[in-house]
Parts: C-alpha cells; sequence; structure tokens
C-alpha cells in the first residue's frame, strides 16, 4: 500500500515540475520581446531610408520615431552609418545605407574632403518616442557632379 501512495506522489511532483517548466516556457514566448521590437523599429528606418535613396531624385519623408508596444519610450540615435534604439536596459543597432548626413547643408559645392570633415564634426542625432525624423535626399554639387545624398533632422512635436 505504501508503494501504491509513493508513487502517486512521485508522479505529482513530476506532473507539477513539468506544468511549471511549460508555463514559464509559453509566459517567455508570449510576454513582451522590448529587444526584438527595437530590432523591428531600425528595420522600418532602413527600409524607409533604402526607399528614399532608390528614388533617384530630391524628395523627402518624416519619420516619427515611435513607442514600444508596450508604451515605453524609444530614445534613437543615428551617426557614421549606424543607428542604434535604446529602451530602459535594451538597446539595438544596425548599419543604415546610405547613412545620412546628420548637418545642415548650405547649399554651396562641396568636395569629398569637406564632405568627410563635416561628417565627422558633425554630433550624432538624437530623437525619443514622438520625435519627428526629416530624411531629405538633396541633389549637392559634390567634387564638380550632381549627387543624392541623404540628410537627416530632428524636429520635436509638440501636444
Amino acid at each position: 500500500m505504501t508503494d501504491f501512495v509513493v508513487s502517486k506522489v512521485a508522479m505529482s511532483v513530476c506532473a507539477l515540475l513539468v506544468a511549471g517548466c511549460l508555463s514559464e516556457i509559453v509566459s517567455t514566448s508570449t510576454g513582451p520581446d522590448p529587444g526584438g521590437d527595437l530590432a523591428g523599429i531600425l528595420a522600418d528606418l532602413q527600409e524607409d531610408v533604402s526607399s528614399l535613396a532608390a528614388l533617384r531624385g530630391e524628395c523627402s519623408l518624416d519619420w516619427p520615431v515611435p513607442s514600444l508596444p508596450s508604451g515605453g519610450d524609444v530614445e534613437l540615435s543615428v551617426g557614421g552609418g549606424t543607428a542604434c534604439a535604446r529602451s530602459g536596459t535594451e538597446s539595438r543597432s544596425a548599419e543604415v545605407r546610405p547613412p545620412p548626413h546628420t548637418w545642415g547643408w548650405d547649399g554651396l559645392p562641396l568636395n569629398s574632403t569637406e564632405l568627410a570633415e563635416r561628417d565627422l564634426a558633425s554630433p550624432a542625432l538624437t530623437a525619443c518616442s514622438g520625435d519627428v525624423v526629416s530624411l531629405q535626399v538633396l541633389t549637392v554639387t559634390l567634387d564638380g557632379s550632381e549627387e543624392h545624398l541623404l540628410f537627416a533632422s530632428v524636429s520635436a512635436v509638440s501636444l
């Protein structure tokens, strides 16, 4: 009789362990994934940058920095051909091609050296959820020929 009770208790303990493990797996797979959400935001930014560059003419796009689906704020920084998205303790980064220039163009012709110097001297662009990143492709005279360059700036949205 005691063997019967012990075997039932052992089976009950095993069933509880299995149920606990399965519930942890399910809650992990259905819970919020801020890292994946940040990567998705960066992928959306890259898709829009690529679309603008593919037009091969002057164009512009206002890209609002979104919040996470969970409602958390996102901080986005872009500079040197890299974008980084942060929220809380999570962060993700991605390459942005073509790399946006974060300085304002004055309309004067440039050479490659001036372009590189301005890129090195300009700070990274920083925006938060609710801000709008303005992306513009402009025709710039660079080294005596016309080139399309992508410029980015930020404007805060007033609520």
